[in-house]
């Protein structure tokens, strides 16, 4: 049964980024996410979630908290895509919901709920997290990370973007979901991350005032990085994939080698997306062969700039255009 239909749009995307923290590329960088796994950015997947929440509490009226949950991202969202939300199991205070955009199903979110009254939560920071470049950890140094990051929960920001939430649901329970994707996406594994799965317990066990992290396991089969975390009345694991680097073409001198000095001589080429991928390595084969080049672009000037200034100083003969 479809509750709710959703376009995240950049927009949203540069809002919660600065809400959460997690301002990782895949995100939030147009240019850089064209080279990566998606061909675009996507959704963080905890942006997804929370919205997930706020559409679900609208009905409730009474402040709610977390028993348990969990959410699996099985496939990533690109943004400006459509999604929706289907409630497809509704049991004493267990939910079960999906999100499919085209038919296939994106996440699956299972919780627990009880009503409650608002716990205390003034060691929570008020101001959003400080923007921070996003790790680069070894895939031989991950199983020994760990570390703590404190719990923030800006909440004009977090009303703008999550309303019937900072009403109706427990801060301290925002702030601990904004910190997870913030881990993931910043801290570990960083700057190559997927966020996979969360699941977590809420308990009356206060460990600490902030959500502490270690590897607790690494299957380099998968790439698969798993966490124990645990923090202020909440204990759980979390689950991400170290993701493939972007793809780098090699430089014009390394392409020249392949290719016979006038082999395309006297010849002029338009190469329409030739900023990056195969648009790049054919306009440096065709200019290694002595062609005049003109590449186009859409999004990348930086990229075009620096694949002409590549060729040009290196023998060849090319320019760019948008």
């Amino acid at each position: 049964r479809k509750i709710n239909k959703r376009i995240f749009t950049d927009k949203d995307q540069e809002a919660f980024a600065k809400l959460s923290g997690d301002s990782n590329p895949l995100h939030v960088d147009k240019i850089m996410a064209r080279r990566l796994l998606f061909g675009s950015p996507v959704v963080h997947g905890i942006h997804m979630l929370l919205w997930v929440l706020d559409c679900w509490i609208t009905k409730k009226k009474k402040v709610v908290e977390l028993s348990a949950i969990n959410s699996t991202f099985i496939k990533p969202l690109n943004v400006g895509n459509e999604v929706s939300l289907i409630n497809y199991s509704s049991n004493d205070k267990h939910e079960k919901i999906e999100l499919s955009s085209n038919g296939v199903v994106l996440t699956k979110i299972d919780f627990v709920w009880d009503y409650c009254n608002k716990r205390s939560s003034s060691f929570i920071k008020s101001n959003n997290p400080r923007k921070i470049k996003p790790k680069i950890i070894t895939k031989e140094k991950i199983e020994s990370e760990s570390g703590e990051i404190e719990l923030y929960l800006n909440i004009e920001s977090a009303d703008k973007l999550f309303p019937n939430l900072v009403r109706y649901f427990s801060n301290l329970q925002i702030a601990t979901l904004l910190a997870s994707t913030r881990l993931v996406g910043t801290r570990c594994p960083g700057m190559f991350s997927i966020y996979s799965e969360i699941n977590l317990l809420f308990n009356d066990y206060k460990i600490s005032d902030k959500l502490k992290y270690r590897v607790a396991k690494y299957d380099s089969r998968f790439n698969l990085v798993s966490m124990q975390i645990s923090g202020p009345f909440v204990t759980g694991v979390i689950k991400s994939f170290i993701r493939p680097k972007e793809a780098k073409q090699d430089h014009f001198i390394a392409i020249r080698k392949n290719v016979k000095k006038n082999e395309f001589k006297r010849q002029s080429a338009i190469i329409i997306g030739g900023s990056r991928g195969l648009g790049e390595v054919t306009a440096k084969l065709l200019a290694a062969g002595s062609a005049d080049i003109k590449l186009s672009y859409n999004k990348g000037e930086d990229d075009a700039k620096k694949i002409v200034n590549d060729i040009n100083s290196n023998g060849g003969s090319a320019d760019y255009f948008n």
